[in-house]
């Protein structure tokens, strides 16, 4: 279990343009390896609208209405949505201005995904059947779930309707004891979730530990995690 969870508290981040109803997060992570990237969040509205946050700024992007899921790149902080059509993209752009959003698997439809880097990627289709590949090769995995997370080592965590965590080793899926409605990982040991009443458990190796806060939506790192809450505040652990 990452030092983040004992060392640090929940902080109200409070932007200079206003709080917004965020439903959905998901950050591109500041290390001590990468000085040079600013630690940048991106998040979904309650109208599918999408958001940048940097440097205390909000970024509305200017295609409104169309971004249903989100996913930043664990390994190459590329953006993956989404949209109303059910369809993945990619979204190219920055301070929100959307220069782009480039179809992938034109094939598929999806609910959920979650990404690794551009080329190796994991989703979800309104089936609940699992998938994992990119572009026009995918493998289906065994299971239904309706919420899955990629992580830095490529582990794979996820819940099911009936909100049971699972988490991927070797070919098969291990029952994880505890209920959640939404997963996020780092690692395989870097894990938390928000349950339906929006308490916040850690992974410790062996059991789930609640720690302190209330988040209907959970965004892992390696060096802090961000999240929002049912009345769509930002959080930051810190």
């Amino acid at each position: 279990m990452s030092n983040i969870w004992s060392n640090y508290n929940w902080k109200q981040i409070k932007t200079s343009n206003g709080n917004f109803n965020m439903k959905q997060i998901s950050h591109r992570e500041k290390s001590p390896y990468n000085r040079n990237l600013i630690e940048t969040e991106f998040a979904i509205d309650e109208n599918n609208n999408l958001y940048e946050h940097r440097l205390d700024i909000w970024y509305q992007y200017r295609r409104t209405g169309i971004y249903t899921y989100l996913s930043v790149a664990k390994n190459d902080n590329t953006v993956w949505c989404i949209n109303n059509q059910k369809k993945l993209i990619k979204v190219i752009g920055e301070n929100g201005i959307d220069y782009l959003n480039e179809e992938h698997s034109p094939n598929m439809t999806w609910k959920s995904i979650s990404v690794y880097d551009s080329h190796c990627m994991i989703g979800i289709n309104e089936k609940d059947e699992i998938f994992q590949g990119s572009g026009d090769y995918w493998e289906k995995l065994d299971g239904l779930l309706v919420n899955i997370s990629f992580g830095m080592d490529k582990s794979i965590w996820g819940v099911n309707k009936n909100q049971d965590i699972y988490r991927r080793d070797g070919n098969k899926w291990t029952h994880i004891d505890g209920k959640a409605i939404q997963v996020s990982n780092y690692d395989i040991n870097t894990v938390c979730v928000c349950n339906n009443d929006n308490n916040i458990y850690v992974w410790n190796g062996s059991k789930w530990n609640q720690f302190n806060g209330k988040l209907r939506w959970i965004s892992v790192g390696k060096y802090t995690c961000w999240g929002c809450n049912k009345e769509g505040y930002v959080y930051k652990l810190q």
